[in-house]
């Protein structure tokens, strides 16, 4: 059982906005991964907008939302990252770079490339999340209470919390219904009438809902929910992505490259272009050693497919040589040389 409190219906629709998008690992950690975006930074953003507002005069008018939520995870996977593919939109737009990059001398200075990329990355984004993904689903409780004065937000706070324990619990059992030892039943009764009366004073203050991700929509309390959660993996649905965020550049070189001319160097230029507009540091999972030598082979193999046998020894002794130059330019490689 989770719980969080927003003063701001911006931060509350941004939260469950990214619960739905992001799932709950990243949603409820400090900050979240990815393209350029921080949702505490985000959140913070939102709540410091509210609290500026609703300060300018005592007499300004609140919002409050206190929300409890069951997060209830029934299966996880985990994808390989050779099992990780661009959407055909994403690779189309790809070769769309890679046609720019034949027509750039200088690919690391144009800003050409990097608008490019940063509206690339805005539609279809600069990771995948390989895991672990968790199905499942998500039940909801919200008490929210908006048009007080200011300076009574905490009270509301505490009267939110009152109401929110009083609605889940008759979720569960049902108000007066359950008798301790000791206690009669008409004490059972009297008790179960001031819960009854505390609970629709609250309620006259707060609008109280319940909401389901997954599950079945049609079960009414969280017992009958759970119960259909567990019967039936047809009602489930992605409740978590997972932290383990991989790149876009290495899903290019993994599973795409025979869709391009020169794969690592569309990799690159994505790579280096994540970094300048973001500041973050980033690397290309093959090494940028291994790439370069990649890319001197290349060169290498069609020189050699010009090659007229004229000197066989002096031809095999280049291809030698070079053997060893590969060799040695791969980090941790173990060679020999002849």
């Amino acid at each position: 059982m989770k719980s969080e409190e927003f003063t701001s219906s911006q931060a509350e629709v941004m939260f469950t906005q990214s619960m739905e998008n992001l799932g709950f690992s990243l949603t409820t950690s400090a900050k979240v991964g990815g393209w350029g975006f921080s949702l505490e930074t985000e959140l913070d953003k939102g709540k410091h907008s509210e609290s500026k507002q609703t300060h300018l005069t005592n007499s300004e008018c609140s919002y409050f939302c206190s929300t409890k939520f069951r997060y209830t995870p029934m299966a996880s996977c985990h994808f390989p990252i050779d099992q990780l593919q661009l959407s055909h939109a994403a690779l189309q737009e790809l070769k769309c770079l890679e046609d720019l990059l034949d027509q750039t001398t200088d690919p690391q200075e144009s800003q050409v490339l990097k608008q490019w990329s940063e509206r690339f990355f805005h539609r279809f984004g600069s990771h995948a999340n390989q895991g672990p993904l968790h199905l499942g689903g998500i039940y909801w409780w919200k008490a929210v209470s908006k048009g007080f004065q200011n300076y009574h937000l905490v009270d509301i706070k505490q009267q939110a919390i009152e109401a929110l324990d009083f609605y889940i619990s008759g979720g569960y059992h049902g108000f007066g219904m359950n008798v301790a030892a000791g206690m009669n039943v008409s004490d059972s009764h009297s008790k179960a009438a001031i819960q009854n009366k505390t609970f629709q004073n609250l309620q006259t203050k707060f609008q109280l809902s319940v909401s389901k991700t997954g599950g079945p929509p049609e079960a009414d309390d969280l017992a009958q929910w759970k119960a259909g959660l567990v019967a039936s993996n047809q009602t489930w649905c992605v409740i978590d992505r997972g932290f383990q965020l991989v790149p876009i550049w290495d899903i290019i070189l993994s599973s795409h490259r025979s869709d391009f001319k020169d794969p690592c160097k569309v990799a690159k230029c994505l790579k280096d272009n994540y970094t300048t507009l973001t500041g973050l540091v980033s690397q290309i999972q093959e090494g940028e050693e291994i790439l370069s030598v990649r890319q001197e082979v290349r060169v290498f193999l069609d020189a050699v497919k010009s090659w007229e046998v004229s000197d066989p020894e002096e031809q095999l002794q280049k291809l030698i040589n070079f053997n060893c130059y590969v060799m040695l330019s791969i980090p941790g490689s173990f060679f020999i040389c002849f």
